[in-house]
């Protein structure tokens, strides 16, 4: 499992940061080329990317972080 967080959404309130790391999961599943889920850390919101299949392979790892830059931009900046 990797997670990952967006240093500005990051510095928002609790649920602002929140609500904005789950509308960028929200898109990137949408998209229907990847599968990730919003997670909370030691009370911080995240990005959780679970690898799990011995298929995945480094397309599969660039699909994933083009879609997760897509719904970044399709969210828009945290705050």
């Amino acid at each position: 499992m990797i997670c990952v967080v967006d240093p500005a959404a990051d510095a928002l309130s609790g649920e602002d940061s929140w609500a904005w790391h789950s509308a960028v999961a929200t898109k990137v599943v949408e998209s229907g080329e990847a599968w990730i889920s919003p997670v909370r850390l030691a009370g911080r919101a995240a990005l959780r990317m679970c690898l799990t299949s011995h298929l995945t392979g480094a397309d599969d790892l660039t699909t994933l972080v083009d879609e997760l830059d897509a719904a970044r931009h399709a969210v828009g900046t945290p705050g």
